[in-house]
């Protein structure tokens, strides 16, 4: 791209180029080739030149140090980047390019603490005409606060890079990819914004200065602004609901809990009261000061394989999951277990109280020409530490030396640790049984552990000692909030109307919005309150894609289920698409009768409007997969022999995925028995399978065809 002689001057000096730096451009020109071309290293040489020519005091010399520390980045050379910027600033202390250059460079050489007053000084003095580079600094910030686990904080700054991006779309993918992470509690998975407070006159000024430091974001200095409001007026919920914002945008979780905690004490409105002790509880579960703590333990190893051959004979030593990653970098990926595993005949009738409880993971290292062979063991129970240590040291028999004290990497709240998924199911238990104990256990969880369990938001107090405390009102109901919070991340729909009934805890009052309300300002907690089938059209696609996108499962099946009764706003293929989410939704409540409806109801609308042979087989797999949850049901096998015997007749590659899941559920494959029971009872023998129609009499082809009268 040609530089325009006519454009502002790189330098700073607010003239334009032609009658500023224009004796450089020609060799600027050339320097910004080379950079388009990679040529990174040729383009610094040309500059290093360029710059000792130019005579003391020539402006360009802003214009070649800005050049040479952007290229320095692109080559990762940080220090020197660092270096130039910092020499340019002296000659132009204010320049908008060179303090947002500042920042970048600070932050990337010396981590966002050392680099928070040049960040604050880039943020409100560059973004106006560096909007670009102040977009970079809010995605370099948004990655710092993620590696800290400061996810508000990480979300926010990446929506201020949205903000600002000359070019969006990158960030608009990691802001969907950001709201898509089902690992993140759905709270955090929401935009945020300030609210609009009367405040008294003396108070106008500073309020509006603590909102222009809160929309150029500069949060940390934002939340000291308006905490010094809110003192000044203790009872406005609405100042502290402010302060609290920023002091999470900006990473101080321990200040924002504080004053989430005054917002809900001062807030009229108990729903809005309700999300802030939510807030609370949320931002406590991410970073608790006490709760189960998670140690790591090194130690070296004399022979790997010796190691590994002692430990596959200790039953309490099992095979853990690896991704490809870690089989190429890691020698064994195992794990410790509290009990041996059940033996495999007993696996199919096992009961919740028989699984074994995961108590560590285990990650055994190859020796390389730098470290000895080592074994890095991460434990997180409740049991005692030296016991544990002591087991994998016995079962070693001399192979295993431990290196070093044990370190605390975390803290895990108890009633997260209560509620995870600790156990250790073996590889071999069928699916139906996996299935069975799955749901067991969230029941048991549900209706005795987490009623039961002393929970810190409730001072130490279970829920069911909380109820008929009007005291504790406020943080019970917000409780079971995060409870719902929780088993979303782990996929688990969770519908709280029983609890809140047994809990003496009112349902959320449904939010009323008009047609001018702007749905992108309402938070996902907030999208779950409104009465779904009140809304317009265009509202309705609205929460859809908000649906769509975050995937949090009590908002989805309300939007799916509507949008089903106004078919006109889906395209064919989209319809298809949410009857499959809602079959998904249905297994994650393991309501099988309901999957099965929405599968039935599904395939019917494929069958109509003609979709394809394979199409309707996925329909069918999807249906004996969750028949299979209960063998009492013929039903499953009965489509399994189907799909073998005619469908996979056109669809060669289907065989390999019938037979990977008989070996999953553990069952006999259907198509090697000889007869097998029709729906309506009757035996059919040999290769005579059912096919639709058949029973009435009907004269049926072998391969029954989508769309067949």
């Amino acid at each position: 791209m040609a530089i325009d002689p006519y454009a502002l001057c790189p330098c700073g000096s607010g003239k334009k180029i032609k009658f500023c730096c224009n004796d450089i451009v020609e060799d600027m020109q050339k320097i910004l080739s080379m950079r388009q071309n990679n040529q990174l290293h040729m383009a610094l040489q040309s500059l290093s030149r360029l710059r000792k020519s130019l005579k003391a005091g020539h402006p360009g010399e802003v214009w070649v140090r800005t050049t040479e520390a952007t290229i320095l980045l692109e080559d990762n050379q940080l220090d020197l980047a660092k270096t130039a910027v910092a020499e340019a600033l002296e000659s132009l202390p204010d320049n908008p390019q060179l303090l947002a250059l500042s920042a970048i460079t600070s932050v990337l050489a010396d981590g966002y603490q050392a680099s928070q007053d040049i960040v604050n000084r880039a943020l409100q003095q560059s973004a106006a005409e560096q909007r670009n580079l102040i977009a970079n600094l809010g995605s370099l910030l948004a990655q710092h606060f993620m590696e800290s686990n400061k996810v508000m904080a990480a979300r926010q700054h990446l929506t201020l890079s949205l903000r600002m991006s000359v070019d969006p779309a990158p960030v608009v993918e990691q802001l969907s990819a950001f709201d898509g992470n089902q690992s993140l509690p759905f709270w955090f998975r929401s935009d945020y914004f300030m609210k609009s407070v009367d405040v008294a006159e003396e108070l106008k000024e500073d309020y509006q200065a603590a909102a222009a430091l809160e929309s150029c974001g500069c949060y940390q200095l934002a939340a000291a602004a308006f905490e010094v409001i809110a003192n000044k007026d203790p009872e406005n919920s609405g100042l502290w609901y402010n302060t609290a914002l920023c002091l999470a945008w900006s990473g101080d979780e321990p200040g924002a809990i504080e004053a989430f905690g005054e917002a809900a004490r001062t807030e009229t409105n108990f729903d809005d009261a309700v999300a802030c002790e939510t807030l609370c509880q949320m931002l406590e579960l991410l970073d608790p000061e006490e709760g189960i703590e998670v140690s790591r333990t090194l130690f070296q190893v004399k022979s790997v394989s010796k190691l590994l051959t002692h430990w596959q004979e200790t039953p309490c030593i099992v095979p853990g999951e690896s991704s490809p990653e870690e089989k190429e970098n890691y020698a064994a990926k195992l794990q410790l277990i509290d009990r041996p595993q059940i033996p495999q005949d007993e696996l199919e009738t096992m009961s919740v109280e028989d699984v074994p409880n995961l108590i560590g993971d285990i990650t055994v290292i190859d020796a390389d020409a730098d470290n000895p062979a080592q074994v890095l063991f991460e434990y997180y129970g409740k049991a005692k530490l030296d016991s544990q240590i002591s087991l994998l040291t016995e079962a070693a028999q001399g192979e295993l030396e431990l290196d070093g004290k044990t370190e605390i990497v975390a803290t895990m709240p108890t009633e997260i640790h209560d509620l995870h998924h600790n156990w250790y199911v073996a590889p071999a238990t069928p699916l139906h049984a996996l299935h069975r104990l799955s749901r067991e256990r969230w029941e048991r969880i549900l209706a005795e552990v987490w009623p039961n369990l002393p929970l810190s938001a409730l001072d130490g107090k279970t829920p069911l000692e909380t109820v008929g405390d009007d005291e504790s009102k406020l943080e019970l109901t917000a409780a079971i909030n995060s409870l719902e919070a929780i088993c979303d991340q782990q996929e688990y729909f969770f519908d709280p109307q029983i609890l809140r009934e047994r809990l003496q805890v009112s349902e959320p009052t449904p939010l009323v919005i008009g047609e001018e309300t702007v749905l992108s300002t309402l938070t996902l907690a907030e999208l779950r309150r409104l009465t779904i089938s009140g809304l317009t059209d265009t509202q309705l696609t609205h929460v859809l894609r908000r649906a769509i996108v975050t995937k949090l499962c009590s908002l989805s099946y309300k939007v799916f289920t509507e949008i089903l009764t106004r078919p006109e706003l889906l395209s064919e293929a989209d319809t298809s698409a949410v009857y499959s989410e809602l079959v998904g939704l249905a297994r994650t409540k393991f309501n099988r009768e309901e999957a099965l409806e929405w599968i039935e109801k599904g395939r019917d609308y494929d069958r109509n409007r003609n979709e394809s042979i394979e199409t309707v087989a996925m329909w069918d797999l999807r249906e004996a997969t969750v028949r299979l949850w209960d063998l009492e049901d013929p039903r499953g096998p009965q489509i399994l022999k189907r799909l073998w015997e005619e469908t996979s007749v056109k669809l060669p590659y289907l065989k390999n995925v019938l037979q990977t899941l008989v070996e999953t559920t553990g069952i006999q494959p259907p198509w090697e028995s000889g007869i097998i029971q029709s729906p309506d009872g009757s035996a059919a023998a040999g290769g005579e399978v059912w096919t639709p129609g058949a029973q009435s009499g009907e004269e049926k082809s072998k391969l029954w065809i989508p769309g067949q009268d």
